[in-house]
């Protein structure tokens, strides 16, 4: 978001293409929102910070006053987002603000215009800013088993002028919980927080590295907008009508994003594939208490298919049966997914390369007391080959880091964990040496 994407030229149709990515942020409560929204209002020199409980519609567009010296003329006073122009609009507890307040800043989210009409005066004004709000989920607590619309009080339109939504959990967990409590102990006993800076960047030279960022002006190459355009659509086909052509656009952006965080003059396949990565991790559809793992997941497709309208490809392709679906409770999902997860993060520890048959052998292994037959293994063995493709194509979870060199035998292709994706690694041992 402080890189953002290109802002596009008017378009013949007098339309205007923003470049700036706007964030929601929905936590629990103490989850430090407020705090992350100070910082960046300060980090940046065109930055404001406002509370949405006690901004009005006027307080963050605009406002028409009278003079108070002599000639007693009307002005327009600026609003929040007219003052953040160029810069960034930091909105918390946007959760609570009135919703007729909330639509007068669906123009500046989209358009980055404001269109005043008051007393006389109509004019239009700059509102070129991203927004990062932050919002209490409904009833203060975050419900894994209902997607993020149902978690908020914010309404369809709004919700899908972000371009990332990020959900922040207030989870319990011993390790963390005495670290944090150390942490908060230590800031009132000292004052300061005493941690190791020698590896830490100052603030002035993020602000050069941000700034130099944002002159690189990436063009997309032919491939990255053919995948552009193959990522949308599979968004489309598994996410339905709550995909629509703002997510496209927010793809764009967000891989113009990645190309300038790379310092990279072209927006080529890999940055695509970044930013459908980033955008898939922050959906806004949670799987339910339990999910199906489709059966033509357990062999990976190909994206280099016969072009479209090529009717020679069309007909010597297969026919293909319909998929069925494996259905797992989402709880088993996510308890399986974490450990193999944790896995591939302690094989990267020491560089080691792990396949995806090795990732399956080693998790038979922990099930051996387990398993009482061969059609026991081979059941458990195509399971895990299901959930290891979901986590790789819809949780991004785990990725592909290099294709198997020979084609019959796809599950020789090297897998890492995301970067991202951090497993915590007291739990899962005691798991495995119990199951041990």
């Amino acid at each position: 978001m402080l890189i953002g994407g290109i802002r596009k030229a008017t378009t013949a149709e007098a339309m205007k293409l923003r470049g700036d990515i706007n964030i929601l942020l929905v936590g629990d409560p103490a989850t430090a929102k407020s705090q992350f929204l100070k910082w960046v209002s300060s980090f940046l020199p065109r930055a404001v910070y406002t509370s949405g409980k006690t901004s009005s519609a006027a307080g963050l567009t605009a406002s028409v006053t009278r003079e108070q010296d002599l000639s007693d003329e009307k002005v327009i006073e600026p609003g929040a987002l007219m003052l953040a122009d160029n810069g960034i609009c930091c909105i918390d507890e946007f959760d609570l603000m009135d919703e007729k307040d909330r639509v007068a800043i669906h123009e500046a989210m989209e358009q980055q215009t404001i269109t005043l009409s008051k007393a006389g005066i109509q004019a239009t004004l700059n509102a070129r800013t991203s927004i990062l709000a932050a919002a209490l989920p409904r009833n203060h607590r975050y419900k894994d088993t209902l997607p993020l619309e149902k978690n908020v009080d914010l309404s369809a339109p709004i919700m899908s002028r972000f371009d990332l939504k990020f959900v922040l959990r207030d989870v319990s967990n011993p390790v963390e919980d005495l670290s944090v409590a150390e942490h908060i102990t230590r800031m009132h006993r000292f004052g300061e927080n005493k941690r190791d800076t020698s590896e830490m960047i100052s603030q002035l030279e993020l602000q050069q590295y941000i700034a130099m960022c944002r002159q690189v002006k990436p063009k997309i190459t032919q491939a990255g907008r053919v995948r552009l355009c193959k990522r949308y659509k599979q968004m489309r086909q598994e996410q339905g009508r709550g995909v629509t052509v703002r997510q496209l656009e927010s793809l764009m952006r967000l891989a113009e994003g990645c190309a300038r965080v790379h310092m990279d003059d072209f927006v080529t396949v890999d940055y695509v594939d970044m930013a459908f990565a980033l955008l898939s991790t922050t959906t806004t559809q949670k799987p339910d208490k339990e999910i199906g793992l489709d059966e033509a997941e357990a062999m990976p497709a190909t994206e280099e298919a016969a072009p479209d309208g090529d009717e020679a490809g069309a007909a010597a392709a297969p026919a293909r049966a319909p998929a069925k679906k494996t259905k797992l409770s989402y709880a088993e999902y996510t308890r399986i997914g974490r450990l193999l997860a944790w896995y591939l993060q302690e094989r990267q520890k020491s560089n080691e390369s792990v396949t995806e048959a090795d990732l399956a052998f080693w998790y038979l292994e922990q099930k051996e007391s387990e398993l009482k037959s061969e059609a026991m293994v081979l059941e458990q063995q195509h399971l895990i080959q299901l959930i290891v493709n979901r986590l790789i194509e819809k949780d991004r979870v785990i990725l592909v880091y290099k294709e198997s060199e020979d084609p019959t035998r796809p599950e020789l292709r090297v897998l890492v964990k995301h970067p991202n994706f951090h497993v915590e690694a007291s739990s899962i041992s005691e798991s495995v040496e119990t199951r041990r």
